[in-house]
């Protein structure tokens, strides 16, 4: 029981963190994908894009440019570029905002504003501000692997300028649901009579926990009740033997089954038992 109850509280702790497996199933699963908090990161790093171009590239996976919304972000994503993959110094990589559609109106690739309360971190003569005609050509912004500043730029070249650069996708991922627990209550009748075992399972989206009793030998024949859900979770299954005795007490012995996991779809009463532990095993030969 204890170990039971552990192993709930091992699943719970960690079901709102996502891993690599939840990211779009097209990305490659190679060094350049990360996952941080409750997104997967692309590190495009091998070739440069222009920023439209860059932003069409991450939006073929329904992904954005990296939205850097928080320090925290920031800090991360700056911190990866250096020291993980050696990005040089002071290279600028794309980043997921933008003044195009109106100027000195900068808005992140997933509709939010950056209104002057929200998290910022321009570089001295960037970002929203009056000046120069030139400014109103720069929409598109990166982040300086060094300083961590944000710069805004010409979004293709301009003159004899090239604006090509080095870019991160983001893309949002769900945390996967949290499985409620498992209820189960047994009750037995006395061995003079025959005796009952009910079951009583949570639905078939959490684990699933499956009791089966045998009862002593006795005057009376004993019934049997087993009822098994298969789950995607892991399961703990547990058989009580009896020991066979002509009297009301019994001695019973107790043998706790592995975690139940089967990729075949035997339905709810197709899977076999193991003749020597009473487990169940990954065979539809109940069938």
């Amino acid at each position: 029981m204890l170990f039971s109850w552990l192993t709930l509280l091992a699943v719970m702790a960690s079901g709102s963190a996502i891993t690599l497996n939840d990211c779009p199933a097209a990305l490659p699963r190679d060094k350049y994908l990360q996952v941080h908090g409750d997104s997967c990161f692309r590190f495009v790093l091998t070739h440069y894009r222009y920023f439209f171009d860059a932003e069409r590239d991450c939006e073929h996976e329904k992904g954005t440019l990296a939205l850097v919304k928080t320090f925290e972000v920031q800090e991360y994503l700056a911190k990866e570029l250096v020291n993980t993959y050696g990005v040089l110094k002071n290279t600028k990589v794309w980043i997921g905002l933008n003044d195009f559609a109106k100027e000195n109106q900068f808005v992140w690739e997933d509709g939010t504003k950056l209104v002057p309360s929200a998290y910022s971190n321009w570089a001295p003569d960037n970002g929203p501000r009056d000046g120069l005609i030139q400014h109103n050509l720069e929409d598109c912004v990166s982040i300086d692997v060094t300083t961590h500043k944000w710069h805004d730029h010409h979004c293709t070249d301009f003159l004899f300028f090239i604006y090509e650069k080095p870019y991160v996708c983001e893309y949002k991922v769900s945390a996967p649901a949290t499985s409620p627990a498992t209820t189960t209550s047994t009750t037995s009748a006395p061995a003079t009579s025959p005796a009952t075992t009910s079951t009583t399972s949570a639905p078939a989206t959490s684990p699933a926990t499956t009791t089966s009793t045998t009862s002593a030998r006795s005057s009376s024949p004993a019934t049997t009740s087993t009822a098994f859900v298969p789950s995607s979770s892991p399961e703990t299954t547990t058989i009580t033997k009896s020991t066979p005795s002509s009297s009301t007490q019994s001695s019973q012995e107790t043998t706790v089954c592995p975690p139940f996991n089967c990729h075949l779809d035997c339905g709810l009463d197709g899977y076999a038992l193991d003749p020597d532990t009473g487990c169940f095993v990954c065979d539809c030969s109940a069938y």
